[in-house]
């Protein structure tokens, strides 16, 4: 992913002053502010076009779940919705801390080690689904 920084949201270039400056507050906001360390993934350049300086950040896909560092994990990781970022939920930084895991629903251990088919058959009755009806049992079994 790209960011252009000095251009206007009609994506007109505007320019920069003190485009030095400006690269080296992004450059160690990334540094000191978002953990783990993401720096490898991004690189700061800045240019000059018609005689207006701009920065170009190119941001490649890390791979784990980055965060600013004063808020911690759950409160200080953000998502893209669009052209937005927004806070990630409790629920979804749980889903992206697994994704990055490598953990398979097969390998996980369950947290309840009293399991029973009487558990699971009044688990499934509470939806309305009856694991004796011969669709459900195929489904289960040959999946």
């Amino acid at each position: 992913m790209e960011l252009y920084i000095g251009y206007n949201d009609n994506g007109e270039l505007i320019g920069l002053e003190n485009v030095k400056e400006i690269e080296e507050k992004i450059s160690n906001g990334i540094r000191g502010k978002i953990v783990p360390d993401c720096s490898v993934f991004v690189s700061i350049n800045n240019s000059t076009l018609d005689n207006k300086d701009y920065i170009i950040i190119n941001v490649s896909k890390g791979v784990n779940i980055y965060s600013l560092k004063d808020k911690g994990i759950i409160k200080g990781t953000y998502i893209r919705n669009g052209s937005c970022s927004i806070p990630a939920t409790e629920e979804t930084v749980k889903q992206m801390i697994i994704k990055n895991s490598n953990i398979t629903f097969e390998t996980s251990v369950a947290n309840n080690q009293n399991l029973t088919f009487n558990y699971i058959r009044e688990a499934f009755m509470g939806i309305n689904i009856d694991i004796n009806n011969k669709k459900y049992y195929e489904k289960f079994i040959y999946a």
